[in-house]
């Protein structure tokens, strides 16, 4: 095969593995959907995944703008409070210190540290500490961010300098093909941010901010054509499944050298050069040029040329070792990643197998939408508004080829708006229709959100109406589509849709039949969630609800427990005996984990709902066990189970 030939191949591999550009666009448009319907913009995705490629292991990076901190590089006369002023003496290219001359509010302060003449100077280690005490988790510091435990998100907290600082000046002025003058302006006007840490050879380390130009390169790499981008993800393929597997090299090369030689080739190759006949071609010049920056020791900034992005990162030996492995890569050529868990199959096969479209908008919308949402709307006032912004987005004509993503998201928001507000079990009869008229529209939006949890939700609310004949109708009928499709969790789709799809449902995705939105309603499911904003939810749960603030169950667990709250409201006494032996029955599905304990307290439930307080008693008494032993696998902090099973407890013996 020649090269040309093998280059189209590949290219068409990676499509089929990572995806075609409407795929990309689908998964930036996911992030900026988050971005842009944020509060006050605060939020700004970043990382592989932002970019628009989806690896397995990629991990997603938010970075949360601090708007109340304001930066200059020059003192103005017309500053405002909480106000820091660049200053670059004694630092290293790439690195700052920010000094307050004016007032800091007392927030502000404690982030600071006093020095001479009364200057402030804000502190990136004393910022994170104060962070960090305030996360739901346990977690730690790693580099300028904040990391959970299974480091899938890192979190970096930053300042906004909103000109154009001096450091950076050079790569405007520099001459070349890309990126083009609109883009470079566009760059320029949004200025640079500010993240906390320090040069690590710096006296100073604690007082530094790195300049972060995050913002700037995900608006350079949305501007590659598809061949820059699958070239970019060859080489996050080279460092993570080659180079990292071996234990020797793993962690002397980083994600971030790999991007800064790839802005390197795309300005100095003619942007013709970039496309699919070219893409092995592309491969090894990014190669050469790692090569060429190691050989000489110094990886310049693609902003900032002097800063070097090597410096302290490599022993002598380890440079020497990476340079020979580089070298060797380099006589190979693209069979350097014969043995990558990605590309392995396209040597095997030369790729001349039939692969079916991917579908990245499915796996990746929930989990990014669900960020947003857990992030932004905390506020009813704040959900209707943000519906309202997404009706205007569905009508948008350049919107409508991912119609499906904003009426999906329009499902998830209603469905949030429709759980929150005045307790409806509290409402007197002036406001009961009010509230009924309010509601029900909210909740009929919501069931287009997944398979299961739009219609629980919806039975729950009748439920609360005490209209419980037609609560266990819904319920019935919500819990018959887990046997008619099959349904997976959204926070189980690691394993994977395509398992789940009939091979109907392929056919229909590849000719465009059908698309994401349509899968997402038949096949996946979120979990059913109540809170103390919640104004639906079953009376039963009300105790759990204010006790552990906030209560997630699995759709079918919940489900199974209202159903048999609805029959015992109809004093069905035999179809509740049945009922409470179907809850039994999921045990056998249930292994350990959070949804032994749910488990367990619904039983509990159960059984203390029909006055057998000895049998309530027994179930309760597991959940403390099963909450330490939980606590041993994972690194979060108690999730008050604990807590509320021994009021349970309490409360049932002095029943007895």
């Amino acid at each position: 095969m020649g090269d040309d030939n093998m280059s189209v191949s590949l290219y068409k591999y990676l499509c089929s593995k990572l995806g075609h550009e409407n795929d990309v666009k689908t998964r930036r448009l996911c992030y900026t959907m988050s971005e842009y319907l944020g509060p006050y913009n605060t939020t700004i995705p970043s990382g592989s995944k932002a970019e628009g490629l989806d690896f397995t292991e990629s991990d997603v990076d938010i970075m949360f703008l601090l708007t109340y901190v304001h930066v200059y590089e020059h003192q103005t006369n017309s500053m405002s409070i909480d106000t820091f002023i660049i200053s670059t003496e004694d630092t290293a290219p790439g690195y700052v210190r920010l000094i307050s001359y004016g007032y800091t509010t007392p927030l502000i302060r404690k982030w600071c540290l006093k020095q001479d003449r009364n200057k402030l100077l804000l502190s990136n280690k004393l910022l994170k500490e104060n962070w960090l005490s305030n996360f739901p988790y346990v977690a730690f510091i790693h580099g300028p961010c904040i990391t959970d435990p299974n480091k899938s998100v890192d979190h970096a907290f930053c300042f906004r300098c909103t000109s154009w600082i001096q450091q950076a000046q050079p790569w405007i002025q520099r001459k070349r093909e890309w990126p083009s003058a609109n883009l470079i302006h566009k760059i320029k006007n949004y200025g640079v941010l500010f993240v906390a840490i320090g040069c690590t050879d710096s006296p100073n380390e604690e007082t530094e901010w790195r300049v972060s130009f995050s913002v700037a390169e995900k608006q350079l790499i949305y501007s590659f054509s598809h061949s820059q981008l699958l070239c970019y993800a060859l080489m996050k393929i080279l460092l993570k499944e080659v180079i990292d597997t071996n234990q020797f090299y793993k962690d002397q090369l980083c994600s971030y050298f790999m991007k800064t030689v790839v802005l390197w080739a795309s300005e100095e190759l003619p942007v013709h050069v970039w496309k699919p006949a070219n893409i092995i071609f592309c491969f090894q010049y990014v190669i050469q040029r790692l090569i060429y920056f190691i050989r000489i020791e110094f990886l310049p900034h693609y902003f900032i040329s002097d800063n070097n992005i090597l410096k302290h990162k490599l022993t002598v030996v380890q440079l020497t070792s990476i340079l020979n492995l580089l070298v060797e890569f380099n006589y190979r050529g693209i069979y350097c990643l014969s043995q990558s868990r990605t590309m392995s199959k396209f040597f095997q096969s030369n790729y001349v197998q039939r692969t079916l479209p991917a579908n990245p908008a499915i796996e990746q919308m929930y989990s990014q939408l669900k960020i947003f949402l857990f992030n932004s709307l905390f506020k009813t006032k704040q959900h209707v508004a943000t519906l309202d912004m997404l009706f205007r987005l569905i009508d948008s004509y350049k919107l409508k080829s991912h119609k499906f993503l904003y009426s999906t998201l329009t499902a998830m928001v209603a469905k949030h708006i429709s759980g929150r507000g005045t307790n409806i079990w509290e409402l007197n009869n002036k406001y009961f229709y009010k509230r009924h008229k309010n509601k029900l529209p909210y909740l009929l939006i919501g069931l287009q959100s997944d398979a299961l949890s739009g219609w629980l939700n919806l039975a729950t609310y009748f439920y609360c109406m005490k209209q419980y004949q037609l609560s266990f109708y819904l319920t019935v009928f919500t819990l018959r589509k887990c046997l008619s499709n099959e349904i997976i969790c959204f926070q189980c789709m690691d394993v994977g849709f395509n398992r789940i799809l009939t091979n109907v449902e392929h056919e229909a995705l590849e000719y465009g039949f059908i698309n994401a939105f349509h899968v997402c309603k038949r096949h996946l499911t979120d979990n059913v969630e109540f809170s103390v904003f919640s104004c639906i939810f079953p009376l039963e749960l009300e105790m759990e609800i204010r006790m552990r603030i906030a209560v997630s169950k699995s759709p079918i667990l919940y489900g199974f427990f209202l159903r048999f709250l609805c029959l015992h409201h109809l004093n069905e006494h035999t179809d509740v005996l049945y009922a409470l032996q179907d809850l039994y029955d999921l045990r056998n599905y249930v292994s350990f984990g959070l949804n032994l304990i749910d488990w367990n307290i619904c039983i509990g439930q159960a059984h203390y709902t029909l006055g057998n307080f000895q049998m309530a008693l027994t179930f309760f008494n597991n959940v403390p066990e099963l909450e330490e032993q939980l606590s041993l696998f994972a690194c979060v902090k108690p999730l008050k189970y604990k807590t509320f099973a021994t009021f349970m407890i309490n409360h049932i013996q002095l029943k007895l």
